[in-house]
């Protein structure tokens, strides 16, 4: 089993993940109010999805991974399996920032209306998810850590109390 240290944080860090996924969504699915608290755009196209929502999901794929992980592997090289996770961690943030150039690009290839409404969309996602991914990431990374530095359940060997003791008599 899991010590709870590790499994609680993991699963409320997820649990915030998939609220900001459902806000992301949301704010998607209301497009045309969207863009007309950020705009005096006249938006008559249809609902706006942006790669950002593709990503999350990714990011949230990634978290599930590392709890089904560290279930799997617990007490079993945590250390090395914690560093992996934390390197593996860091890779989207890293990926995401090439990829917005990616977005805006092809966002601009629709016109200039629908890279405002495209750009007012993003922002609202970015702004209303902000607290809930804040949290889960710090959850998430006191998660992995946590893991990184407990080892299994049992004791180690030289930790274990001694049956054999005489106290004299």
């Amino acid at each position: 089993m899991l010590d709870k240290r590790v499994r609680i944080p993991m699963l409320a860090g997820i649990i915030l993940y998939v609220v900001a996924m459902a806000v992301s969504i949301l704010i998607s699915v209301n497009t045309k109010k969207v863009v007309s608290l950020y705009s005096s755009l006249e938006y008559d196209g249809g609902n706006i999805f942006p790669a950002a929502i593709a990503r999350s999901l990714i990011i949230l794929g990634l978290y599930i991974a590392f709890y089904i992980i560290m279930r799997l592997c617990n007490g079993k090289n945590n250390r090395i399996i914690g560093v992996i996770m934390l390197i593996a961690y860091c890779i989207p943030g890293l990926a995401g920032v090439f990829f917005s150039f990616w977005d805006n690009y092809m966002a601009a290839q629709y016109g200039s209306n629908y890279l405002a409404a495209y750009s007012g969309v993003s922002s609202a996602i970015s702004v209303a998810t902000l607290p809930f991914t804040l949290v889960a990431s710090v959850l998430i990374l006191i998660s992995v850590g946590r893991f990184g530095i407990l080892g299994a359940d049992t004791a180690p060997k030289e930790e274990e109390p001694e049956i054999d003791v005489y106290y004299g008599g």
